[in-house]
């Protein structure tokens, strides 16, 4: 297992395939795996962890791992649907993660104010992406409504 999180040297041509989006689930997943490795601890310590399961890594190098990935998703702008909703997923998680948290007494891979900023800044690429759309939408009904430049003519009520 490596510490560093990679991604593909040059795009892909698959069509499922969306880098930007992948990168936001691999820091969902590195959430999860921290949860998961405090409750393996909380097992071992209580005396039965999980027969032949992988070793784990230390808590520290999985935080440190989740705050790369988690740094290096989010402040990236979405240019996809995909990444969009990942965005928009990773922020619900992140909300999930907190609450979880606060039922078994535990913190997560990330202090409090990290977490409110990756939401905000997660759901802000979002909405910037879809924004685009938005006005995407709003020309076009222009341009149905007053023609190819989009605007009225002089003396029409816009």
């Amino acid at each position: 297992m490596t510490d560093t999180i990679t991604t593909a040297a040059a795009p892909t041509r698959d069509p499922d395939h969306d880098m930007h989006a992948a990168e936001i689930y691999r820091a969902i997943a590195l959430r999860f795996h921290a949860r998961y490795m405090g409750a393996r601890a909380c097992a071992a310590h209580r005396g039965g962890d999980l027969p032949d399961a992988e070793p784990l890594l230390t808590q520290a190098k999985t935080s440190e791992r989740y705050q790369h990935a988690a740094w290096g998703c989010v402040i990236e702008s979405a240019n996809s649907a995909g990444a969009a909703l990942a965005l928009v997923e990773f922020a619900a998680v992140i909300a999930a993660d907190r609450l979880a948290g606060e039922a078994l007494r535990e913190h997560g891979p990330a202090c409090e104010e990290m977490d409110a900023f990756h939401q905000v800044v997660a759901l802000a690429n979002a909405g910037a992406w879809l924004n685009t759309l938005a006005l995407g939408e709003w020309f076009e009904k222009r341009k149905a409504s007053y023609g190819p430049g989009g605007m009225p003519k002089s003396g029409d009520a816009a």
